[in-house]
């Protein structure tokens, strides 16, 4: 049944659902004469202590603060850049995802999952203004720009996708 769900929900944006253009990224038409899309700087980062910070053993135990700001772009040339000091959990790749695709700390999408993280809190979605379909996306591109397979990038941002709903911007 959960299986049921998840394909009803995420084969559409597995299969390649336009962008919604009501975001400020989305309104940028794809250049095919603009270079791919790439990473700019390294992700660096210092693993929090969640006892130092109050949530007792076992809790945020996989928080970690970017220790500078990191940009993606994508290939319409928009920029999506994680800011200094921003605290990442990987939370915004579906736990039970991890058995199948891996843990967004030590595979081929983990640079894609940091700048995807600052996208989707909700106390930053007011700054940014992009719609969770442009978000989703632009976690798809960065999969691709660090050669991930096609059908798996697919995977995985289609059930991103499908658990990480929040209403879009107006």
């Amino acid at each position: 049944m959960l299986l049921n769900y998840v394909f009803q929900k995420a084969l559409p944006f597995i299969l390649g659902v336009t962008i919604s253009t009501s975001s400020q990224c989305g309104l940028l038409p794809y250049n095919p004469d603009s270079p791919p899309a790439d990473f700019v700087g390294a992700v660096k980062t210092e693993w929090l202590d969640p006892v130092e910070l109050g949530y007792g053993h076992g809790k945020h135990d996989r928080d970690m603060k970017l220790l500078g700001k990191f940009t993606f772009i994508d290939s319409r040339g928009c920029e999506w850049t994680s800011p200094e000091k921003f605290v990442i959990d990987g939370a915004t790749i579906p736990k039970f995802l991890w058995k199948i695709a891996g843990s967004p700390y030590v595979t081929d999408f983990r640079r894609a999952s940091v700048v995807h993280d600052y996208f989707v809190k909700e106390e930053f979605r007011d700054q940014h203004k992009q719609t969770h379909q442009a978000v989703d996306h632009m976690l798809y591109e960065a999969m691709r720009a660090d050669d991930l397979p096609e059908w798996k990038a697919k995977l995985i941002a289609g059930f991103v996708h499908t658990f990480n709903k929040w209403p879009d911007p107006n």
